[in-house]
């Protein structure tokens, strides 16, 4: 599992993140992580995505 650390310096920021068995990746801006090791991805439409921080296994920072 990543630090939490590690993903509340990545807050506000452009962020391609994989899945562990998932074959593709998800991209848009880290809006937030809850109390609960929860990721808040916001993608280029708007849409809020839930993931939980213990199934992702690589952030990557978009430049």
């Amino acid at each position: 599992m990543i630090p939490k650390k590690i993903v509340e310096r990545l807050v506000k920021t452009d962020v391609y993140i994989y899945i562990r068995h998932i074959d593709r990746e998800f991209g848009g801006v880290l809006d937030s992580i809850t109390d609960d090791d929860i990721i808040v991805l916001k993608d280029k439409y708007n849409n809020l995505i839930y993931i939980p921080l213990e199934i992702i296994d690589v952030i990557t920072e978009r430049q």
